[in-house]
């Protein structure tokens, strides 16, 4: 029923309901304003998740050795060799010849065998049937051509899906003349393997010279004509023997050795001789063909101008002849060979022009050979991205300060326009980060020494905001004088006094301390807190690794060989690095079932529930009331209404009879 508005009341009567319902509607409001403080609190915690998350991700960065093998790499002649650091390198020099660069085999097939890419193989004198390459075999029909016998090769896999480490192409030198190359596509001496299993493919097309691969190829070998051992013997202590001569790639080389005594032996010499052609022959003394004869074989396979040109044992001059040479099978365009270099005066080769395994965590690259000349390459710490490393870090953990002092702020007592932050004197959040800061200042002082914090590192705190800071000279004067140190702030690590015992892997659950182990049997150990007197037995041994599930030391495994402790006990020290530590905080804090943030989450929600609830409730009321006003002010004006026509029509009635 509606209401008239200044009916005979002459009352504003809607006006009137309106603001009584809106003092009612205030008390819902007021509610609803609470929820909404609940979820802008659910989203502030959501963010601070989000920092934190950034912190863990920034600390795992920090939590492995190789994290900071970050280094600075140098190179007098960069023309001829570089170097990189990589995993467990360490800061270090290097005095670096480079002899011969790598090279990667290429083969060709006969010239002018091959008239047409579109004709089949066969109509040229080739057998079809299965080829091998490095050991994986291929079908050739007889339709094939040359370019279907690429793609074949180019195609193929092994057992394990990877390519076979050739690349084939057709080399068209005219319209009559095709030929196929094949590339390995690693360098080395060992080059490919091919072989045909059935038919004459390759033998043929003039790959290989027979059925099991032989390319053809040899290595020039240079002997003497005399019986050089004899000649060695019969020289006095004190005598020399002068050499000269030219290596695989035509440098000029010379030696002279010296006869220090009597009873001094040849393999000294062979040594020397081996050394002075750069280690790329091999030197020996024939003991069965021609008895006595000095042999120098090249190790580097093919065309060759290795030669020895003088050979004087004291005044006897010694003839040396070529007693094989060195050639480039038919159908090898370039023989694949290693490289040879000189590090520190080790002579050294290997397959690849960037050796990754001559030092533990260093690769060098060769650029060009030189046996004239060499290069000094080195490694020093890149402090400076070390740095940055745990600079941002540090950058995540500001981040996360400055968010929660905003979010916690109270309001300014002196500016009637400033608000509370929406986390004021939230105890959660001010807990969280107390836990993140205190871990920040924890001593890592187990393995001694006096770089035991991050103050040590230059690393301070802010007295007003809290804010961490780098002072960038105590850094690096940290990190040079003692990099092991600075290392264990940061990483998770384990030391034993028995050389026997190595820390294997952790888990949140292992407690820093310092340990005692003893062996109790031949399949299980004990360990306790050193000085405490309750022991704890490891699970049962798994080779040489043991695990223990028990105690402070829970989710700790250790390698020790079986019986090496002898009975006897052996210290040991574990210490979490701040990594390890920052993320078993974090990960507690925001743990998606038991974490703090997401409890505190949890009962913010069902605060919010609560408010719904009590929201519809109040807001039934409100409704209700104001349905209640409108009847009743209705009624009023209705009977106001009645009251005025009934007076209207005594007063009509009256008028009436005095007429």
């Amino acid at each position: 029923m509606g209401i008239t508005v200044n009916g005979p009341s002459g009352i504003d009567t809607a006006s009137l309901i309106d603001q009584l319902v809106a003092l009612e509607q205030n008390k819902v409001t007021k509610v609803q304003n609470t929820k909404a403080t609940y979820q802008v609190q659910i989203d502030d915690y959501s963010k601070v998740k989000s920092l934190l998350s950034d912190i863990a991700a920034k600390a795992t960065t920090l939590n492995q050795e190789t994290s900071f093998d970050l280094f600075n790499a140098t190179s007098s002649d960069d023309t001829i060799a570089t170097i990189t650091g990589g995993a467990n390198a360490i800061e270090s020099s290097y005095d670096l010849t480079v002899d011969h660069l790598a090279k990667a085999e290429k083969m060709i097939s006969k010239d002018s065998l091959v008239t047409s890419q579109t004709a089949a193989l066969s109509t040229f004198g080739v057998t079809p049937g299965d080829i091998s390459i490095n050991g994986t075999t291929i079908s050739i029909t007889g339709t094939d051509t040359i370019q279907d016998l690429r793609m074949k090769i180019n195609n193929a896999t092994d057992s394990n899906g990877n390519k076979l480490g050739v690349t084939a192409s057709v080399l068209k030198l005219s319209d009559s003349n095709f030929r196929l190359v094949l590339s390995s596509n690693d360098t080395g001496d060992k080059g490919v393997a091919y072989k045909d299993l059935t038919g004459n493919v390759f033998q043929t097309m003039g790959i290989i010279t027979d059925a099991a691969g032989d390319k053809g190829s040899t290595n020039q070998t240079i002997a003497t004509q005399g019986n050089f051992q004899s000649a060695f013997d019969g020289l006095a202590a004190g005598a020399t023997i002068n050499y000269s001569g030219i290596d695989h790639d035509g440098n000029q080389v010379t030696n002279t050795y010296v006869k220090t005594s009597a009873t001094s032996t040849i393999d000294d010499f062979l040594a020397q001789v081996k050394s002075t052609f750069h280690n790329m022959v091999d030197v020996s003394i024939d003991s069965t063909t021609t008895p006595g004869q000095l042999v120098i074989k090249d190790n580097v396979t093919g065309a060759s101008q290795l030669m020895l040109n003088t050979l004087n044992a004291g005044a006897a001059p010694q003839t040396v002849t070529i007693s094989q040479s060195g050639i480039n099978g038919a159908g090898v365009m370039t023989a694949g060979s290693n490289s040879y270099f000189n590090i520190d005066g080790l002579f050294m080769n290997s397959a690849s022009n960037s050796p990754d395994d001559v030092v533990t965590g260093v690769t060098f690259q060769f650029k060009k050979a030189s046996t004239t000349s060499s290069t000094t390459v080195g490694l020093s710490r890149d402090v400076t991205s070390i740095q940055k490393k745990v600079q941002d870090m540090l950058d995540s953990y500001n981040a996360f300060l400055k968010y929660v002092t905003d979010a916690t702020a109270p309001k300014d007592p002196s500016n009637s326009s400033s608000k509370a932050g929406d986390l004021a004197s939230d105890m959660t959040i001010t807990s969280i980060a107390d836990q993140v800061r205190n871990t920040l200042h924890t001593q890592f002082n187990l393995f001694g020494g006096n770089t035991t914090s991050l103050s040590n590192l230059g690393i301070t705190s802010d007295a007003q905001t809290g804010t961490m800071s780098i002072d960038s000279t105590a850094f690096s004067k940290a990190v040079t004088n003692n990099f092991d140190e600075f290392l264990k702030i940061f990483v998770t690590n384990g030391v034993s006094d028995n050389k026997t015992l190595a820390y294997g892997r952790s888990t949140d659950t292992t407690k820093s301390g310092k340990y005692t182990i003893h062996e109790l049997d031949a399949n299980f150990l004990q360990i306790q807190v050193s000085g405490s007197s309750t022991w704890y037995t490891s699970d049962a041994r798994m080779g040489d690794v043991v695990h223990f599930s028990d105690g402070p030391a829970n989710g700790l495994s250790i390698s020790s060989p079986s019986g090496l402790l002898s009975g006897g006990d052996a210290s040991f020290t574990y210490q979490k690095g701040l990594g390890d530590l920052l993320n078993g905080l974090i990960d507690s804090i925001n743990d998606s079932t038991s974490g703090s943030i997401q409890t505190h989450q949890d009962s913010l929600r069902s605060m919010m529930s609560d408010a719904d609830t009590k929201i519809s409730d109040m807001q039934r009321s409100v409704d209700a009331y104001k349905q209640r006003l409108t009847t009743q002010f209705s009624q009023m004006e209705q009977t106001l209404n009645a009251m005025k026509t009934q007076s209207a029509n005594m007063l009509s009635s009256l008028g009436s009879s005095s007429s």
